[in-house]
């Protein structure tokens, strides 16, 4: 009994610290594909933006703002486009 338990604790503890790595491994992907959307999204020379269902803007990049004559981001994000 003894035996199997102290089998089950060493699988277990195996067990977490591989889940540990992949949930570290998985935020540093995600950290890079994060950067790397941010990059192209401010870099483009095409008007990017993103609304929810409502027709609220909640990003739109610096080309966009350029275009439309919005200086500051905040006067544009949480309006209505609709």
């Amino acid at each position: 009994m003894a035996q199997q338990l102290q089998t089950s604790f060493i699988a277990l503890a195996q067990s977490k610290d591989e889940l540990e790595k992949r949930v570290e491994w998985r935020t540093e992907a995600l950290k890079s594909s994060e950067i790397k959307y941010r990059t192209l999204v401010e870099a483009s020379n095409c008007i990017i933006l993103r609304r929810d269902h409502i027709g609220t803007i909640k990003l739109i990049n610096e080309y966009g703002l350029d275009f439309f004559g919005f200086v500051p981001e905040d006067e544009v994000i949480g309006k209505n486009i609709v």
